[in-house]
């Protein structure tokens, strides 16, 4: 008996340190840029997959000042939220990008 209980505590210690994860391959965003392209964006722990001129990049986390950075495979990822980021290039051997960045919000495409 003692080792069924043990085992019981066990899995219900296991089980209650899970957490729901949203799916890498399913975006939690569709954003809509200002230079007429699509990001979509899913999050899965230090990790987001941005897809983004129909190529997906996977990205790491990154120090920023405020909001969210994610960077990875030439390109950078910053948001404040789920309403709105910029997406820019990450030249090699750069931290944070120089370039020009583009402004991505949810809801309908800018006219």
């Amino acid at each position: 008996m003692r080792r069924r209980t043990a085992a019981l505590i066990a899995l219900t210690a296991a089980l209650s340190a899970c957490t729901t994860v949203r799916h890498p391959h399913q975006p939690a965003a569709v954003l809509h840029c200002e230079n007429g392209e699509t990001v979509e964006v899913g999050y899965a722990g230090d990790l987001a997959i941005v897809t983004y001129k129909n190529r997906k990049h996977t990205m790491r986390t990154a120090i920023s000042g405020s909001g969210a950075r994610y960077v990875g495979e030439g390109l950078e990822w910053w948001t404040k939220g789920f309403e709105e980021g910029t997406i820019a290039v990450l030249p090699p051997g750069e931290q944070v990008s120089t370039g020009e960045r583009v402004v991505c919000r949810a809801g309908p495409p800018p006219e």
